[in-house]
């Protein structure tokens, strides 16, 4: 925050490290108070049902500055109104989803996109809706659904909704294929869910590990799928993306942030080597 004021920046859009009542960015006053879909994440700290995350999400709600959301799980939307009405914060729920042309690929981005502008427009910010319509068709996201080349996608699918929301954006795309699936696990995290809710796009399983504490290691990953599911364990990202080149089906690489974050890295590397011809 400091690092923010020393540049007088005008505005700053800040994302809550954990659930929102007891985060650090609290301390601020913001212009409109953006809620995202909530699902069930973080549950041994956010609490285990959806009334409770919505708790605690809605503590990032002010008394008296506009509250934007998206369509919620009618549990958690009763939460986000309670506490709305009760601080005297107008509360908007984004109603459709945006139909302008995007940069990103999924029709949860299209409800993204949607709250994202409405949130703007809560704040009285002056933009343009021809700026507005060009910053939503450039908009990039790594990770999110991310071509890392035509046979290859990468997305950060690190808990149940986000999984869901990934298969939903693959059939989308790529109807009924299915993927060799690269995935690496971050702990807390309800894997077995996750890799439940992949399954019925995965051709074959690859799992690996990635350098960071919140590794699982993917012996461990691999035990949580059917012992008839076709799988392979491999040491790294690149062990991972050799196996996976001997298939004919699309990849895609998921299950952590983390992981993503690693794949990512490993990708520009590659990108950045000089060519042996």
């Amino acid at each position: 925050l400091d690092w923010y004021r020393q540049r007088s920046l005008p505005w700053v859009i800040l994302e809550t490290g954990l659930g929102g009542r007891l985060d650090a960015t609290n301390v601020v006053t913001p212009a409109v108070s953006v809620i995202t879909p909530i699902g069930l994440d973080h549950m041994a700290i956010l609490g285990e049902t959806l009334a409770l995350i919505a708790a605690e999400k809605a503590g990032i709600i002010k008394p008296g500055i506009p509250v934007v959301t998206a369509p919620q799980h009618p549990e958690a939307m009763a939460v986000l109104r309670k506490v709305a009405d009760e601080r005297g914060s107008p509360l908007t729920v984004v109603e459709e989803p945006c139909r302008l042309p995007l940069g990103l690929i999924g029709e949860h981005q299209a409800w993204n996109a949607a709250l994202a502008v409405a949130a703007l427009k809560v704040t009285g910010i002056q933009i343009s809706d021809d700026h507005i319509a060009e910053g939503l068709r450039l908009t990039q996201w790594p990770a999110r659904f991310q071509q890392l080349d035509p046979r290859t996608t990468l997305d950060g699918a690190h808990n149940a909704h986000a999984a869901d929301v990934l298969v939903k954006a693959w059939r989308h795309e790529f109807g009924g294929e299915k993927a060799t699936l690269i995935f690496g696990a971050s702990s807390g995290k309800d894997t077995s869910a996750i890799l439940r809710i992949l399954a019925p796009i995965a051709r074959r399983w690859i799992f690996t590990g990635f350098r960071s504490l919140r590794s699982l290691s993917p012996e461990e990953v691999a035990a949580l799928v059917p012992e008839d599911a076709e799988k392979k364990i491999t040491c790294d990202i690149n062990a991972a993306l050799e196996i996976a080149a001997a298939f004919p089906e699309r990849r895609l690489i998921t299950g952590s942030l983390y992981f993503a974050g690693e794949v990512l890295a490993h990708h520009r590397s590659v990108a950045l080597e000089p060519s042996d011809q």
